[in-house]
């Protein structure tokens, strides 16, 4: 019996290029290439067959997948399965599109005899290109099984949730997070450059003052710290996207998203800029430009810095990480997300950071951590913006979430206790 994955691939972007060669060089997968844009296919020369439309491909493979721009792409390639597909055929996505539309992609296929399995991707385009994305996936669990080997081939941790729009949710939570701490580390690297910090002594004080984080590592140091913001990678038009579909996703489930409106705002900023095919973290310019820096904020800092300064920065933004982190939790609540399903998510993916780690118990958080505790560290870092006239617009805006907590629970509730008051918002 031929066991052979007979994969067809579509849409060879940042993303699906990587991915889609990784699996044509993987053991036991056959690939057959499809791209609206004919000159990408030059790119996978020799890998596998091409097909010159989504119906030729349907009709030469066993399972589709597909790595789309948005929901209106995914619906429409969809429907041409649906329409050129036979039953007991896969279709397997994974574009960052809201639940909702996996969902109905999913109903609409079934009619046809065509399963759907819902994945989502985290991680880098240097990890897709490596073959150690994370996944999140919900679908058929003998298809998850089946297709081992290209998960195999693509990734290096998957997740299994209860369905394909869990798995969506997650990946758009996890990526609230991320975008947003990066907005938050870059808010903290200016203001230090505003108060003559280096900008790596800044994330040095982050990382050893409660504010360590997975976007630290490899989005700030890696690409913010050298400079190299231009196109290449995943680009501010695709995080504004994605930003915006959790906006979506927290209104449908009836929440605010306080800090993915704000994130959102920057990421708008960013494209009126013109920085729309750059990479998201050119948003530092935008931040640069608000407080009236007359140097780029990683450039060497002439003058001598307070000791204190770095340390006040990071401990404001360890408590403005962890008000990011309760928001997502109540959000990941209401899609049916626990608090322990909703943390493992973002640490195998990009969202993990120490504040997330307290919140649901793997990491102890400070001996007193109370509402009134935050504000404090809010309060202290709030109060060398001010001095420096630096926007802080992530810290102005936790200083007023964390008043609405003190308002809602009193400032002596612990926050540890809000993780379950965020799972029942």
């Amino acid at each position: 019996m031929d066991t052979t994955l007979k994969i067809g691939f579509i849409g060879l972007g940042a993303m699906g290029l990587p991915m889609s060669k990784n699996l044509a060089r993987a053991a036991g997968v056959d690939v057959t290439f499809y791209d609206v844009r004919p000159e990408v296919l030059a790119d996978v020369s020799g890998l596998g067959d091409t097909a010159a439309s989504v119906a030729d491909l349907v009709a030469n493979v066993d399972i589709v997948f597909t790595v789309l721009p948005a929901d209106q792409q995914v619906s429409s390639v969809a429907a041409e399965i649906g329409a050129a597909g036979r039953p007991g055929q896969l279709y397997v996505d994974f574009s960052t599109i809201h639940p909702e539309t996996i969902n109905q992609v999913a109903s609409r296929l079934a009619e046809a005899g065509i399963e759907t399995v819902g994945v989502a991707l985290t991680r880098s385009t240097a990890a897709a290109q490596a073959g150690e994305l994370a996944l999140y996936m919900g679908g058929p669990r003998d298809w998850i099984e089946r297709l081992q080997p290209a998960w195999d081939a693509i990734s290096t941790e998957a997740l299994v949730f209860a369905n394909a729009g869990a798995a969506k949710a997650m990946k758009l939570i996890n990526n609230m997070v991320v975008s947003t701490i990066d907005q938050l580390v870059c808010e903290s690297i200016v203001l230090g450059a505003k108060l003559d910090v280096e900008a790596a002594e800044t994330c040095r004080a982050l990382a050893a003052g409660g504010a360590d984080s997975w976007a630290l590592r490899n989005h700030i140091e890696r690409y913010v710290l050298p400079e190299d913001l231009g196109p290449g990678r995943f680009s501010t038009l695709y995080m504004a996207k994605d930003v915006r579909l959790c906006a979506e996703l927290a209104r449908t489930v009836g929440l605010p998203a306080f800090f993915a409106g704000l994130s959102r705002a920057y990421y708008r900023g960013s494209v009126s800029h013109g920085h729309g095919q750059d990479y998201h973290m050119i948003a530092i310019r935008l931040i640069e430009e608000c407080a009236n820096l007359d140097r780029l904020s990683t450039a060497p800092t002439p003058g001598v810095a307070d000791p204190e300064s770095g340390p006040t920065i990071a401990a404001g933004a360890a408590a403005i990480q962890t008000l990011i982190c309760l928001e997502a939790l109540a959000i990941a609540s209401r899609c049916s997300l626990s608090p322990a399903e909703a943390g493992n998510g973002m640490e195998v993916g990009s969202g993990g950071n120490q504040g997330l780690r307290q919140l649901i118990g793997d990491d102890p958080g400070p001996e007193s951590w109370t509402l009134s505790s935050l504000l404090a560290e809010i309060e202290g870092t709030m109060a060398l913006a001010e001095a420096a006239e630096a926007p802080a617009m992530i810290f102005e805006l936790g200083r007023q979430v964390a008043l609405s907590l003190i308002d809602r629970h009193g400032p002596s509730a612990e926050v540890t206790g809000l993780v379950s008051a965020a799972a029942t918002a």
